[in-house]
């Protein structure tokens, strides 16, 4: 599965079609894609670690670490991380590519070429099976990466508001000079539904135990459950978590990981559902032995002597803590894992139970969780009321999900839910606030983009 991370796949030169274009909304492509034939070329372009990527920014701009003093935020090495370390309203100070948007249009185009080309391929009882995972594969990468470009560009859903606000350019077919304006957020979350339910009728109910880039119905049903939990419907989101954990989802016991180990955790394990990492675009991303940014000191601090978080996801060196390689193991190196996991579904599971007013469940729920990060037989944490299981869960989240990718999007929703946490750095002895609800929540669509597409920008 790891190949795919160092080499791009052998599909004749049909990979190299977009390497050089700014924009996959409207760059023709240099070469045609769409002359690959055969499911095998479609599963390999799906197995293509470009399939993999998810977005640097959100991590880059969360309050899980800190930059120790002014000189190391300034030997960073883009512009683009150091800005949005401080939430400037210039955010890219013109440099390019920005991989967060570039990676899920890209994803989008092969995905779109895939399902394009599918109807061209004869249907027998022996590649059956093949096909519909291909095209379920192919349904399920569209979703994804269009949720994460939502998720990233746009403002959180708000049903009051959705035939309103504005969320992404909609692209269903390879024709990437098809210029699209920016469709509204209710008709961006029906597509991504849309593609979510394909691929839930066409994937397998486990993925493949040796290539966990390879989608399921339960990595399907995984990301229901992070999306509805998004946008607030916890019910929804509960049913899907649900689904997850009756049919066999695994947590691994933390007190059988070597502590002592940069990568403790293998990249092949029981708990990851999908596994996807981010670009090496930016320093600042970097987790194990190379990591650079420090985590935030309250953080560390909050960890039990008796949680083994402490030692799995973090090390100490010269006084300051850091990340190790958490599920993308030794053989991922410095890429930090982005996928979705098991823990991920338990957390869900248990606010969307507290959301309920089932503080009893939710607290089962947690502590199925926690029995396996904390020493054998030492106290887990306690609510006994329905006011205090909720910040108990948020607590363990944002424990568990640390350099996930998942905080800056946690934050935007406990803001909607009327938390006003404002993120503070200080900086070369400035204090730089960040409110409640900005609008610099929501990234700036990179401007060679604007200049190709027209398409609307995002206020800062």
């Amino acid at each position: 599965m790891m190949k795919y991370r160092y080499c791009m796949i052998p599909l004749l030169a049909a990979l190299t079609l977009l390497g050089c274009s700014k924009s996959f909304l409207t760059a023709k492509p240099s070469t045609d894609i769409s002359t690959l034939d055969s499911l095998p070329d479609y599963e390999q372009l799906l197995n293509n670690y470009i399939m993999t990527q998810t977005a640097s920014l959100p991590i880059l701009s969360a309050d899980e670490y800190y930059y120790p003093t002014y000189a190391r935020w300034e030997a960073t090495l883009t512009a683009t991380e150091r800005n949005a370390y401080i939430w400037a309203d210039s955010l890219y100070a013109g440099e390019d590519p920005i991989e967060d948007w570039d990676n899920s249009y890209q994803q989008i185009y092969y995905a779109n070429v895939i399902l394009a080309s599918l109807p061209n391929v004869a249907v027998t009882p022996t590649n059956m099976s093949q096909y519909n995972l291909v095209k379920g594969w192919a349904y399920f990468a569209r979703g994804f990466a269009l949720y994460n470009l939502v998720s990233e560009f746009a403002t959180l859903y708000d049903s009051s508001t959705a035939a309103q606000d504005l969320g992404m350019p909609i692209h269903v077919t390879p024709d990437v000079s098809e210029a699209l304006p920016r469709s509204t957020m209710k008709q961006t979350y029906a597509q991504i539904f849309a593609d979510l339910a394909q691929a839930d009728a066409l994937l397998p109910l486990n993925g493949s135990p040796s290539n966990l880039t390879q989608p399921s119905k339960i990595a399907t049903w995984a990301l229901y459950a992070r999306i509805y939990l998004s946008i607030r419907n916890y019910p929804l989101a509960l049913q899907y978590a649900d689904s997850c954990i009756q049919h066999g989802i695994t947590l691994m016991d933390y007190n059988t990981l070597d502590t002592s180990s940069y990568g403790p955790i293998n990249t092949i394990n029981p708990e990851t559902i999908f596994w996807c990492t981010v670009p090496i675009q930016y320093e600042a991303t970097v987790v194990g032995p190379s990591a650079t940014s420090t985590i935030d000191t309250n953080l560390y601090a909050s960890y039990d002597t008796n949680d083994l978080r402490k030692h799995v996801y973090f090390f100490v060196s010269s006084g300051q803590v850091f990340m190790k390689s958490g599920y993308t193991g030794s053989q991922g190196g410095s890429y930090p894992f982005t996928g979705i996991a098991a823990d991920e579904i338990y957390l869900i599971q248990a606010e969307c139970l507290a959301w309920a007013g089932n503080t009893t469940a939710a607290m089962q729920s947690l502590n199925t969780l926690l029995a396996k990060r904390y020493v054998h037989g030492a106290k887990l944490p306690t609510a006994v009321t329905p006011q205090a299981v909720l910040p108990l869960i948020w607590t363990e989240r944002k424990k568990e999900l640390v350099w996930r990718g998942l905080r800056w999007g946690d934050l935007k929703r406990y803001n909607k839910e009327g938390q006003n946490i404002t993120l503070t750095r200080v900086l070369n002895g400035q204090t730089i606030n960040l409110p409640p609800n900005d609008l610099r929540y929501v990234m700036p669509i990179p401007q060679y983009e604007i200049n190709l597409s027209g398409i609307a920008q995002n206020p800062r």
